[in-house]
Protein backbone atom coordinates (compact mmCIF):
# COMPACT_ATOMS: atom_id res chain seq x y z
CA UNK A 1 0.00 0.00 0.00
CA UNK A 2 0.96 3.38 -0.80
CA UNK A 3 2.02 6.25 1.84
CA UNK A 4 -1.09 8.03 2.16
CA UNK A 5 1.12 11.62 2.62
CA UNK A 6 2.74 10.67 -0.47
CA UNK A 7 -0.80 10.20 -2.67
CA UNK A 8 -1.64 13.32 -1.12
CA UNK A 9 1.26 15.41 -2.13
CA UNK A 10 1.00 13.77 -5.47
CA UNK A 11 -2.92 14.99 -5.73
CA UNK A 12 -2.49 18.37 -4.00
CA UNK A 13 -2.45 19.85 -7.57
CA UNK A 14 -5.67 18.82 -8.68
CA UNK A 15 -7.41 18.99 -4.68
CA UNK A 16 -6.28 22.84 -4.36
CA UNK A 17 -7.69 23.72 -8.17
CA UNK A 18 -11.25 21.91 -7.16
CA UNK A 19 -11.50 22.38 -3.01
CA UNK A 20 -15.13 22.85 -2.24
CA UNK A 21 -15.52 19.56 -4.13
CA UNK A 22 -13.12 17.72 -2.54
CA UNK A 23 -14.58 19.19 0.71
CA UNK A 24 -17.65 18.09 -0.30
CA UNK A 25 -16.60 14.13 -1.02
CA UNK A 26 -14.65 14.10 2.08
CA UNK A 27 -17.91 15.42 3.73
CA UNK A 28 -20.54 12.59 2.41
CA UNK A 29 -18.04 9.70 2.62
CA UNK A 30 -17.74 11.19 6.45
CA UNK A 31 -21.46 10.98 7.18
CA UNK A 32 -21.71 7.77 5.25
CA UNK A 33 -19.36 5.79 7.55
CA UNK A 34 -20.75 7.79 10.69
CA UNK A 35 -24.34 6.89 9.59
CA UNK A 36 -22.97 3.23 9.37
CA UNK A 37 -21.64 3.37 13.28
CA UNK A 38 -24.32 4.85 13.92
CA UNK A 39 -26.86 2.15 12.82
CA UNK A 40 -24.50 -1.05 13.83
CA UNK A 41 -24.05 0.59 17.44
CA UNK A 42 -27.82 1.26 17.26
CA UNK A 43 -28.82 -2.12 16.79
CA UNK A 44 -26.50 -3.62 19.07
CA UNK A 45 -27.63 -1.21 21.76
CA UNK A 46 -30.99 -2.29 21.23
CA UNK A 47 -30.23 -5.89 21.34
CA UNK A 48 -27.74 -5.20 24.90
CA UNK A 49 -31.21 -3.41 26.32
CA UNK A 50 -33.52 -6.06 25.23
CA UNK A 51 -30.86 -8.64 26.73
CA UNK A 52 -30.53 -6.69 30.29
CA UNK A 53 -34.62 -5.80 30.61
CA UNK A 54 -35.00 -9.65 30.41
CA UNK A 55 -32.28 -10.67 32.85
CA UNK A 56 -33.96 -8.11 34.83
CA UNK A 57 -37.05 -9.27 34.74
CA UNK A 58 -35.71 -13.00 35.54
CA UNK A 59 -34.03 -11.57 38.38
CA UNK A 60 -37.42 -9.65 39.76
CA UNK A 61 -39.21 -13.16 39.40
CA UNK A 62 -36.78 -14.66 41.30
CA UNK A 63 -36.65 -12.39 43.87
CA UNK A 64 -40.39 -12.89 44.31
CA UNK A 65 -39.85 -16.38 44.28
CA UNK A 66 -37.12 -16.12 46.88
CA UNK A 67 -39.39 -13.63 49.03
CA UNK A 68 -42.80 -15.81 48.38
CA UNK A 69 -40.41 -18.75 50.24
CA UNK A 70 -39.18 -16.41 53.08
CA UNK A 71 -42.60 -16.06 54.05
CA UNK A 72 -43.59 -19.81 53.55
CA UNK A 73 -40.33 -20.49 55.89
CA UNK A 74 -41.41 -18.12 58.54
CA UNK A 75 -45.24 -18.76 59.13
CA UNK A 76 -43.61 -22.81 59.31
CA UNK A 77 -41.10 -21.60 61.76
CA UNK A 78 -43.06 -19.20 63.35
CA UNK A 79 -45.53 -21.75 65.25
CA UNK A 80 -45.12 -25.70 64.63
CA UNK A 81 -48.39 -27.02 64.80
CA UNK A 82 -49.48 -29.16 66.83
CA UNK A 83 -50.69 -32.79 64.96
CA UNK A 84 -54.45 -32.89 65.01
CA UNK A 85 -55.94 -36.76 66.28
CA UNK A 86 -57.70 -38.80 63.86
CA UNK A 87 -59.25 -40.00 67.03
CA UNK A 88 -60.29 -37.48 69.35
CA UNK A 89 -59.23 -40.69 72.87
CA UNK A 90 -55.43 -39.95 71.20
CA UNK A 91 -53.63 -38.06 73.28
CA UNK A 92 -50.29 -35.74 72.40
CA UNK A 93 -47.00 -35.22 74.06
CA UNK A 94 -44.27 -33.37 72.55
CA UNK A 95 -46.23 -31.96 69.80
CA UNK A 96 -46.60 -35.57 68.80
CA UNK A 97 -49.27 -38.01 69.52
CA UNK A 98 -48.21 -40.68 71.67
CA UNK A 99 -51.11 -42.65 72.60
CA UNK A 100 -54.71 -43.10 73.55
CA UNK A 101 -57.36 -42.75 76.35
CA UNK A 102 -59.96 -46.09 76.29
CA UNK A 103 -63.31 -45.27 77.65
CA UNK A 104 -62.67 -41.83 78.90
CA UNK A 105 -64.86 -40.12 81.40
CA UNK A 106 -64.39 -36.08 82.21
CA UNK A 107 -65.42 -35.12 85.43
CA UNK A 108 -64.74 -31.35 85.04
CA UNK A 109 -66.25 -30.79 88.64
CA UNK A 110 -63.21 -33.04 90.35
CA UNK A 111 -60.86 -31.54 87.55
CA UNK A 112 -60.15 -35.20 86.55
CA UNK A 113 -60.23 -37.47 83.89
CA UNK A 114 -60.89 -41.49 84.57
CA UNK A 115 -59.97 -44.24 81.89
CA UNK A 116 -60.24 -47.67 81.49
CA UNK A 117 -56.76 -47.95 80.06
CA UNK A 118 -53.93 -45.42 78.57
CA UNK A 119 -52.05 -47.46 75.38
CA UNK A 120 -49.16 -45.60 74.68
CA UNK A 121 -46.07 -45.23 72.44
CA UNK A 122 -42.06 -45.65 73.65
CA UNK A 123 -42.25 -41.79 73.46
CA UNK A 124 -44.82 -41.09 75.79
CA UNK A 125 -43.79 -39.89 79.81
CA UNK A 126 -45.62 -40.54 82.38
CA UNK A 127 -44.34 -37.99 84.75
CA UNK A 128 -44.75 -34.38 81.97
CA UNK A 129 -47.83 -33.51 80.88
CA UNK A 130 -50.01 -34.18 77.41
CA UNK A 131 -52.84 -33.07 75.90
CA UNK A 132 -56.33 -34.79 75.53
CA UNK A 133 -58.94 -33.15 73.62
CA UNK A 134 -57.91 -29.78 74.48
CA UNK A 135 -57.38 -30.14 78.08
CA UNK A 136 -53.52 -30.55 80.15
CA UNK A 137 -53.53 -33.72 81.65
CA UNK A 138 -51.00 -35.56 83.83
CA UNK A 139 -51.43 -38.81 84.97
CA UNK A 140 -51.66 -38.94 89.01
CA UNK A 141 -52.65 -42.71 89.38
CA UNK A 142 -53.06 -46.36 87.41
CA UNK A 143 -53.36 -49.64 89.05
CA UNK A 144 -51.39 -51.82 86.63
CA UNK A 145 -48.87 -51.13 83.54
CA UNK A 146 -46.83 -53.11 81.19
CA UNK A 147 -45.09 -53.01 78.29
CA UNK A 148 -44.90 -55.01 74.75
CA UNK A 149 -42.23 -54.74 72.01
CA UNK A 150 -42.69 -55.27 68.61
CA UNK A 151 -41.70 -54.44 65.07
CA UNK A 152 -39.32 -51.70 66.62
CA UNK A 153 -41.56 -50.24 68.62
CA UNK A 154 -42.77 -50.42 72.56
CA UNK A 155 -46.27 -50.16 73.65
CA UNK A 156 -46.54 -49.27 77.61
CA UNK A 157 -50.22 -49.88 78.79
CA UNK A 158 -51.61 -48.26 82.23
CA UNK A 159 -55.23 -49.54 83.64
CA UNK A 160 -57.40 -47.41 85.65
CA UNK A 161 -56.11 -44.28 84.82
CA UNK A 162 -56.57 -41.33 86.73
CA UNK A 163 -55.38 -38.00 85.03
CA UNK A 164 -55.72 -34.30 86.38
CA UNK A 165 -57.13 -31.72 84.42
CA UNK A 166 -54.67 -29.03 84.55
CA UNK A 167 -56.32 -26.28 82.71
Amino acid sequence: MADPLATLRNEWAVISDAPWSFLAIVALVAAAVWWLACKYYAGQIAELTEQKSTLEHRVQARNDEIQALNVKLADAQAAPKPPQPADPDEIIQSVRIVGKLHGPEIHRGESAVIANRLTTTGDFDPERTFTFRDMKLLLVNFNSSGSMSGFGETKQQFGNVVCKILD
